[in-house]
């Protein structure tokens, strides 16, 4: 797709780990030029754990594509003088610190609109950037729990459960990345920069909505409730045919119920009294539970799917990672990308969700190795002479070796 909705804009990323890179990574996918900025002493976690040769994460070689990568310290004060000269020819700054690092680096807003007044500046801390808690650490495993998602999350009559995964992160990077965009249209509008608090806690507080929403009107504090969702019946998920193969299954409405009894082919159900209107359902969902799994216990998952969907019951496979990979709906829509990486490995990447005139975002170059983009940030976007670069990494203030990570 040319051009690319962000083509032209340069945006500087002092982000780390998950949330911070999804959001600068879906800008990069939009056609952003993003400058990751990294430094030997403390490099980005996703370039741990299991990795590829150039020292990449599984994660980061999901949220680093399109990217760029330069070294810079930021402890050092010609370091930070280097920051300002990128600063000032970049459009938009995004960092995921605590507000005192930015403060310690004098690198906070008012002091980069003096290089740059137009410089859209985002602060994407766990907290926000006042408060008290405005320099509490966070990762996503601190958020779900502090948004009260975790504390409705496990099975009913039992101890909540922490979610698995990022949740916090993902949705976070996502507002983050909206977030800034806004900025950058309205410098557009108005000709000036702004600073922009996202802080991540933020993002998570809607995903907790209905359990806060039934404290403030019915004074109820919201429990662990496994796959019960008031008042639908049966709602969950039923083991198929197969070792750990699960179909899901929804039924809201009269309508619902109806079509659910005659895939299942139980001509006395909808005259049960136990089941007689969707509130009785309800009260009666764990019998429910035990008609349904009957059904699909010795059935294929898809074909249940299939056979629900086809009578406009929601349901669905529960897939794991590889049925995901193989799914023909998300084969035919081009969700995945085979892109080759820096050692010549091949691996799926997904693409972002939605489609421009029918086309994707496309991967345009594989994560970036550490500070494999030194010589293209400081020599050709900030024009500094090869003697001057050379005497930066004689004093350590940009370095071209990467750090050994496990």
């Amino acid at each position: 797709m040319e051009p690319l909705p962000l083509q032209g804009t340069r945006i500087v990323d002092l982000t780390m780990g998950i949330a911070g890179p999804t959001g600068t990574g879906m800008m990069a996918d939009l056609g952003a030029e993003v400058i990751k900025i990294e430094a030997a002493v403390r490099f980005d976690l996703r370039r741990q754990g299991p990795a590829a040769k150039y020292g990449v994460g599984l994660w980061g070689t999901e949220i680093n594509r399109n990217k760029l990568s330069c070294s810079i310290d930021l402890t050092k004060p010609k370091g930070v003088e280097l920051f300002k000269m990128l600063v000032s020819v970049s459009d938009a700054v995004v960092n995921s610190y605590t507000p005192r690092v930015m403060e310690q680096f004098g690198l906070e807003y008012e002091a980069l609109r003096q290089v740059n007044p137009s410089i859209v500046f985002v602060a994407q801390p766990g907290f926000g950037s006042w408060g008290p808690y405005r320099n509490y650490v966070a990762v996503g495993g601190v958020l779900d729990a502090l948004s009260g998602m975790a504390s409705v999350n496990g099975y009913p009559g039992g101890a909540a459960i922490k979610p698995p995964g990022a949740y916090p992160d993902s949705t976070s990077g996502i507002n983050t990345a909206l977030a800034t965009m806004l900025g950058l249209y309205l410098r557009r509008v108005t000709g000036t920069g702004q600073r922009i608090d996202a802080p991540m806690i933020g993002a998570m507080l809607p995903l907790s909505g209905e359990a806060i929403m039934d404290e403030i009107l019915n004074h109820r504090i919201g429990v662990p409730a496994g796959s019960d969702r008031y008042p639908d019946a049966p709602n969950g998920a039923y083991r198929c045919q197969g070792k750990d193969r699960w179909v899901a299954i929804s039924v809201k409405n009269d309508r619902d119920w109806t079509a659910f009894c005659q895939v299942i082919e139980l001509s006395d159900l909808p005259s049960d009294s136990r089941f007689s209107s969707q509130e009785q359902r309800w009260q009666n969902r764990r019998a429910l539970d035990d008609i349904v799994t009957a059904y699909t216990a010795n059935r294929d998952a898809r074909e249940v799917m299939e056979e629900f969907q086809a009578r406009g019951v929601e349901a669905a496979t529960l897939n794991d990672s590889r049925d995901v990979l193989e799914n023909p709906q998300f084969k035919e829509r081009g969700q995945f990308q085979f892109v080759e990486l820096v050692d010549g490995e091949t691996t799926p990447l997904t693409l972002l969700p939605w489609l421009m005139d029918g086309q994707r975002m496309k991967v345009r170059t594989p994560p970036p190795k550490w500070s494999g983009h030194n010589d293209y940030v400081f020599k050709e976007v900030l024009g500094l002479p090869e003697a001057r670069v050379e005497e930066l990494a004689r004093e350590k203030v940009i370095t071209y070796l990467q750090p050994e990570v496990d």
